[in-house]
């Protein structure tokens, strides 16, 4: 503390050198974040430290660096202050790095309530420095001390309790805002904000930082003290955004950043504090908005960010029914409710034309992008499952990178929210009578929903208004016809002559760019669109446009278009035509540049069309309700066609398969049985032939066509990989209805395995020598790291399409080898080759990754290919080669992951690896299975664990051997925790690996040399083991002997049933401690339960899919269960002839299920 102290002084000199300050700074800074960066509120306690000191730094010695980080900043020079901003934030509290979510569990009440003491503080330094001599002038006047006013307010904007809707704000900020905000930054910011001319940068700074502050105090929380203040507050909003639209320069990027931040505070208004807003403060706020939003593209337009920030407050505004009407006020003298809602379409029709359309339209800036920049531009206006997600628009205006959002998606959502919301007040929604039951809808031939509840059918006022907009661009449009296709075309999906749309060029490019899109956004908001009008603008505009339009923008409109409105195509044959005319769209040649300088830019450009044309396929196989029926079995001969067309395109062009590509993986996603085995193979091999013609050797110029210039890139390869595994699954769903047919499928299908194990390699092979692999390590990691750098040198890149094609083939040889078919040698020795070499890749992968890429659909597939090593009998080698990397990946993401799913999956992969290769029973995979038991939340991790569990016991009798009741424990504990009972399975395989882990503990329990038992646990293991053997033999008349006898024994003891026999059984016998223990598992497993919450249907449906998954992986090992009983058996036989360890077994087993066992074991074990 003393160091930065020091240098903290020296920062804050002014005799000192402006080098030498800003070196001291960084110095102090670094020195901070190394000692007090990672320090937490709970490492504290958990230290012992109740000074809150890190290190051995006290808190005096905090305080200390506080006070001269404090002093250090009010007088920095502006090029030190955010380095000494960043001091004071380390140096004062933790409770900023400390949001709700951070918070550990194991910290104490007290911890929780004390996260802000630290941050009081820093406050009343803060304000006593602000009211004190040192400290004269307006604050504004002070930058360092604005600055600290920042970092004082930076705890305040996070809840303290999530699950609390409204609290009330802390003590601490309630005095930050009686003593300095309120008295002299809201007052300095309305008299800033209010000036005229156009701010400076220093005032454009001063601004952003004083609504930053503003923004922190009231983004959770209402301080009362600024309660009162908020009239003020809005006017300075209001006031800068009217100060940048009027001006007449072009305004400095600080600027803009202002207004942001101003919008910013707004929308958090809105959102959080509406019911203390005022009307006019309403207003004024949705004006301000307006005002940026309706600044049309052009020289001195705003940043995307600044427009994303508008179109967030008009939406906080349009999500309450009081802060609405702001957006469209009531026009004085209206005579009835009629009028009132006419006039407010008219109005919000206006806001439509001014403030959506210039910004969804295309502008100059997409212009020069398409062609300098097309991948900003492909990204700027991707559709489908290429478009950001929704977190980007948040990422956007809290600064960071801009993350996808511009102001023509902005522009866009903001429609889309304001198409569904109504604008009819509460008093009128209270007033209408109840609505009947819905009727049911009447579907026509055309596949039009016909509702005949015509008041339900009513578009929105929004929606509406809209659309009047759209009609007056398409007044403008010669009435040209709707271009016909033909029903029959349609259906065998060949390729259609498309003609360029008329409007394209009535109402130019950039009005139809915007037409199209505000078109898709409507159809895909509204929840009244009719199939009908839908149909009717795709025809007549969207598959024309996306197929045929002069303007590589318009293409990319339409592209969009009809990824948007993919979910209402409810006709199989709209849907047809649809991915029909995208076909087409990348079928089209490039138009040749008129400059021959330009050629590749007009490539590139045309590029992105055939991208976008590829996405919107996909989506409309993905997303469209009828995609079942447009491209299933009932379609089978045009989805084949158009399966065939997009292979021919990549066979032709290589280098530009990625876009057909990735729209016949869609297709064949959506079409499931529709293409034949046979013909998959057969577009597979298409595929994989075209791509081994241009497969890199590694030397210059491999991978180009013969003018050397058309290099096949890794977006190509990737896409091939991605179409051949939806292939395979188009082939694996596929079969027969005769022997002749299953013969001929059966052949197709191991064809296709070797297709796709080699096209595997191949892309290995392409990727190695485009992109190198180098997984370095960072300078953070261990020493233990290091030893995996080589191999992970050597690691291609992860394609999660290579699992699914590699457990497709493994399969199908399995499938074949269980048959009796002939499998050649050359072609299952390549498949597991290429199996066990995914598998090796598998550790570095998750390393890298993590479950990324070792999720659970991975891992599922590593299971399956196991099994398919065992039952095709390919050897000790090739197992061993999947199963021991394999076991080593899916034990470290067992260990890593939370998903429930994912941990699941892991522990079956670990349980087959270990039951097909007793090797991969190593130290680690064992402690990897009894942690997992331990860690387990949820009965059906529990289970999980518990399968998991025996799978290792049997594979390591060594473990066992060592602690054999600790591991009968921890069997029983998860078998409590998961309501496990061998009686209520009927899945042998699962109760064979029960058995044989019962078996493994046993053996180790009653061993020579070993100690006496456990009774209790000896007895629960014993008991386990013989109700599965109940369960697994299959002995008729056995049973029906035992079922006689038992039910004589109820008649004459007077019992009510087997199952109160099972639960009583042990009473008699238990000692006080037995006794205890079993009613605290009961507790237990009460608890885990719900409680009774209704939800038991659904936890014992899941835990059934578990008990049915494993048994799958451990079937290929354990069939029938068979040979575990007899292994039970001989060890039983062995027990009692050795004396039974001097216990009777009538005291250890309940007497129904030992009686049962004796009968089995008697006429058929024993045998």
């Amino acid at each position: 503390s003393g160091l930065c102290v020091a240098l903290l002084g020296v920062a804050s000199d002014k005799a000192c050198a402006p080098t030498r300050r800003l070196a001291a700074a960084t110095f102090a800074r670094n020195c901070l974040r190394k000692r007090w960066g990672g320090s937490s509120r709970g490492d504290e306690l958990e230290a012992g430290t109740e000074t809150g000191g890190v290190g051995g730094i006290t808190q005096p010695a905090r305080c200390e660096v506080r006070t001269a980080a404090l002093k250090a900043l009010v007088v920095a020079p502006v090029d030190t202050r955010r380095l000494l901003a960043d001091c004071l934030r380390l140096a004062a509290h933790d409770a900023v790095a400390m949001r709700p979510s951070d918070i550990n569990e194991t910290e104490t009440a007290f911890a929780k309530t004390d996260r802000f003491a630290s941050a009081a503080r820093l406050i009343e330094d803060v304000i006593a420095f602000a009211t004190s001599d040192a400290s004269p002038g307006a604050l504004f006047n002070q930058p360092g001390l604005l600055l600290a006013t920042y970092v004082a307010s930076a705890p305040f904007q996070y809840f303290r309790d999530p699950t609390v809707a409204i609290e009330n704000a802390h003590p601490c900020a309630e005095r930050l805002c009686a003593a300095l905000i309120v008295p002299r930054l809201v007052k300095e910011l309305e008299e800033l904000a209010g000036a005229t001319g156009d701010p400076s940068r220093d005032t454009s700074h001063t601004l952003r930082v004083a609504f930053k502050i503003l923004f922190r105090l009231t983004r959770a929380h209402m301080p009362c003290a600024l309660a009162n203040e908020l009239p003020q507050i809005v006017r300075s909003v209001e006031n800068v955004c009217a100060s940048c639209v009027f001006s007449k320069n072009v305004l400095s990027p600080e600027c803009w950043i202002a207004v942001k931040r101003g919008l910013k505070l707004g929308a958090s208004l809105l959102t959080r504090h509406a019911d203390v807003l005022d009307a006019v403060s309403v207003t004024k706020l949705v004006h301000a908005a307006k005002s940026i939003a309706s600044i049309a593209p052009g020289s001195n337009t705003p940043p995307p960010q600044v427009t994303a920030a508008a179109f967030a407050l008009l939406r906080a505004a349009l999500d309450r029914r009081s802060t609405r009407d702001a957006l469209v006020p009531d026009l004085v003298g209206a005579k009835d409710d009629k009028a009132r809602e006419s006039s407010r379409r008219v109005l919000l029709a206006l806001f439509v034309r001014d403030c959506v359309l210039p910004h969804v339209s295309l502008t100059a800036e997409d212009r020069e992008g398409l062609f300098n920049d097309p991948e900003e531009y492909a990204r700027a206006n991707a559709c489908g499952e290429a478009r950001c997600d929704g977190d980007s628009m948040e990422e956007c205006l809290d600064g960071g990178d801009a993350g996808g959002v511009t102001a023509r998606n902005a522009a866009l959502d903001f429609l889309e929210h304001l198409a569904v919301v109504s604008f009819e007040s509460t008093e009128a929604v209270k007033q209408k009578p109840a609505k009947k039951q819905k009727k049911e809808k009447k579907i026509t031939q055309e596949g039009d929903e016909v509702d005949e509840d015509n008041e339900n059918s009513k578009p929105t006022l929004g929606e509406l208004a809209a659309r009047d907009v759209m009609d007056v661009l398409l007044s403008k449009a010669p009435k040209g016809k709707v271009e016909k296709v033909g029903k029959a075309a349609a259906a065998s999906g060949v390729t259609i002559a498309h003609v360029a749309p008329m409007a394209e060029a009535a109402l130019g490019e950039s009005a139809y760019f915007g037409l199209l899109r505000v078109m898709g956004a409507l159809t895909s908001a509204s929840h009244k669109a009719k199939e009908s009008a839908t149909r009717q603008f795709l025809r007549k505009h969207a598959f024309p446009a996306v197929a045929a339009a002069a303007s590589p923008h318009v293409v990319v409109a339409a592209a969009c278009h009809l990824a948007a409105v993919s979910t209402k195509i409810t006709t199989p044959v709209v849907a047809r035509e649809a991915f029909s005319a995208l076909v087409a769209a990348l079928e089209r040649p490039t138009p040749e540049a008129i400059d021959a300088e330009d050629e590749d830019k007009v490539e590139e450009a045309w590029r992105v069309t055939r991208d976008a044309a590829s996405w919107a396929a996909r989506a409309v196989c993905a997303e469209a309700p009828c995609a079942d029926e447009a491209f299933g079995v009932a379609s089978s001969e045009a989805t084949v066609c158009l399966a065939e067309r997009l292979v021919a395109l990549a066979e032709k062009n290589p280098a530009k398969g990625a876009a057909p590509l990735r729209a016949l993986a869609g297709l064949a996603e959506a079409a499931t049985s529709a293409i034949a085995t046979v013909t998959a193979a057969v577009l597979a091999a298409r595929i994989v032939h075209a791509y081994a013609e241009v497969c890199p050797n590694g030397n210059e110029g491999d991978g180009c066509d013969d003018d050397g210039d058309d290099e096949t890139g890794i977006d190509a390869w990737e896409t091939s990989v991605e179409a051949v595994a939806s292939l395979c699954e188009c082939a694996e769903n596929c079969e027969g209805n005769d022997e002749a047919t299953v013969t001929k499928t059966a052949a197709a299908k191991t064809k296709l395995a070797a297709i796709a194990a080699a096209h595997v390699r191949a892309y290995w092979k392409a990727a190695a020598a485009m992109e190198p692999p180098c997984f370095s390590v960072g300078d953070d990691d261990d020493d233990g790291t290091d030893m995996h750098d080589a191999n992970e040198t050597d690691t291609p890149p992860a394609h999660p399409a290579t699992a699914p094609m590699l457990r497709f083939a493994c399969q199908t040889l399995a499938e074949a080898s269980t048959s009796g078919a002939a499998v050649d040698a050359a072609t299952a020795s390549k498949v597991f080759a290429a199996a066990g070499d995914w598998a090796s890749f598998l550790p570095a992968w998750q390393r890298r990754e993590g479950d990324e890429i070792c999720d659970d659909d991975a891992l599922d597939a590593l299971t399956c290919m196991l099994g398919a090593c065992v039952e095709s009998n390919a050897g000790e080698l090739v197992t061993a080669a999947l199963a021991v990397p394999g076991a080593a990946a899916a034990a470290a993401t067992l260990a890593e992951t939370e998903d429930s799913e994912t941990r699941c999956a892991a522990a079956r992969a670990v349980a087959a690896a270990v039951s097909s290769c007793a090797s991969v029973a190593t130290p680690d995979v064992v402690t990897a299975a009894r942690d997992a038991a331990d860690c387990a939340v949820s009965p059906r991790d529990s289970r999980a664990a518990l399968h998991l569990l025996v799978a290792v016991a049997w594979e390591a009798p060594s473990a066992v051997a060592i602690d054999p009741a600790g591991w009968m424990r921890a069997v029983g504990d998860a078998a409590s925790a998961s309501g496990w009972n061998p009686s209520d399975s009927d899945d042998q395989p699962l109760l064979a690996a029960h058995l044989d882990a019962c078996v493994c503990m046993l053996r180790a329990a009653t061993k020579k040399g070993a100690s006496a038992p456990d009774k209790r646990l000896f007895a629960s293991t014993l008991e386990e083991a013989m109700k599965g053997v109940n369960e697994l033999v299959d002995d008729e008349e056995a049973g029906t002997e035992a079922e006689e006898e038992d039910g004589e024994d109820e008649e004459s003891d007077g019992s009510e049933s087997d199952e109160s026999d099972d639960e009583n059984a042990d009473v008699a016998h238990e000692t006080e401690n037995e006794f205890l223990e079993r009613y605290a598992a009961i507790a237990q497993g009460m608890a885990d339960g719900g409680g009774g919450d209704g939800d038991d249907g659904d936890a014992d449906e899941n835990l059934e899919e578990t008990d049915e998954a494993f048994s799958a992986a451990f079937a290929p090992t354990k069939g029938d269960g068979k040979k575990s009983a007899k292994r039970f058996s001989e060890w039983y036989r062995k027990w009692k002839t050795d004396g039974s360890s001097g216990l009777r077994t009538a005291t250890l087993v309940d007497p129904v299920i030992a009686k049962r066992f004796e009968k089995i074991f008697a006429k058929t074990l024993g045998a």
